[in-house]
């Protein structure tokens, strides 16, 4: 029997990064006839049959192929008994063949969906057209993870709140603050649906050494904001592959927008037709008020362009 193995799995990147990888491994498995074999991470716990058999077997690493920033798909059987590594995020026109599939694997586990219903309910009860915002913060404002200003998502609103029945903006952020940017349109977060986040870390699963100091909610329990991303008819992205996989999943999905940073504004585009990553970095774009940072409670850049995490 052939196998696939990442012995990484779960410590290489968060929830959005493990969803790519799990999408891969999963396909690539199947189609050269591998038993894959991997750790326990939080798909066993949020997603509908993630419960793959545990490794027992030692394989030679085998890394992506790269291309600069950019993995380059496969192009043969190079990772049949192998254990692989590497992040998967593909352009996703090398995965819209396995979409049906790839939907499948990302189906929500029947807890979370149980524990989703009656806010999903209240949600959709309080309009017709589901706009989702994700108004990512935390770690980013450095490297390609820039931070998309309120701005930028408020000119959105401005010119396209009117051309949807009914609209209802449902906002996923770290930083609630900011909701009061949002007002005139009524903002709804998981909190407001009778939500309870959770301050205890779920069960095999990497988070950064600040959000388990910290315990806030918003970053222990991520599985409430990812599903209702995942349910909204509209979605509209920083330059995030939580917020980009939510969409990729999102069954009843009409339009997908993320921030450009070269245009300064949102960009349409088909998430099953695009990089899950753009790469224009935000030090090439310090004249633009906001995306760039110096510091966030998870780093702070130093006098020689370097980063030092906070621990």
């Amino acid at each position: 029997m052939n196998h696939l193995t990442m012995q990484q799995f779960g410590r290489q990147g968060r929830w959005a990064n493990q969803l790519f990888q799990y999408a891969f491994l999963k396909t690539y498995a199947c189609r050269y006839d591998c038993q894959l074999q991997l750790p326990p991470w939080a798909g066993n716990r949020l997603l509908h049959g993630a419960n793959d058999p545990p490794i027992t077997v030692k394989l030679q690493a085998a890394e992506e192929s790269r291309n600069g920033t950019r993995g380059v798909p496969p192009r043969g059987p190079e990772y049949v008994n192998r254990d692989w590594r590497g992040y998967a995020q593909y352009h996703t026109s090398y995965y819209r063949p396995f979409r049906a599939e790839i939907e499948r694997l990302w189906t929500p586990s029947a807890d979370l969906s149980a524990r989703m219903r009656e806010p999903l309910l209240k949600l959709r009860g309080l309009g017709r057209t589901l706009i989702g915002l994700h108004l990512r913060r935390g770690d980013y404002g450095r490297q390609i993870f820039y931070v998309t200003p309120a701005d930028w998502y408020l000119a959105w609103l401005k010119g396209h709140w009117h051309r949807f029945p009914e609209p209802v903006l449902f906002v996923a952020s770290e930083e609630p603050a900011l909701l009061g940017r949002f007002d005139r349109y009524g903002p709804v977060t998981a909190p407001m649906l009778d939500v309870a986040l959770a301050d205890t870390p779920l069960e095999n699963y990497r988070y950064l050494d600040v959000d388990r100091r910290q315990r806030d909610p918003v970053q222990m329990d991520f599985g409430p904001d990812w599903y209702l991303l995942s349910m909204c008819d509209v979605v509209l992205a920083p330059n995030s592959t939580f917020s980009f996989t939510a969409a990729m999943r999102a069954p009843k999905l009409e339009e997908f927008w993320r921030s450009d940073l070269p245009s300064q504004r949102f960009v349409q585009l088909d998430p099953w037709d695009a990089d899950p990553l753009t790469h224009d970095k935000a030090e090439d774009f310090r004249h633009v008020p906001g995306v760039c940072l110096n510091e966030t409670p998870y780093w702070r850049r130093l006098a020689d362009g370097g980063f030092e995490e906070k621990r």
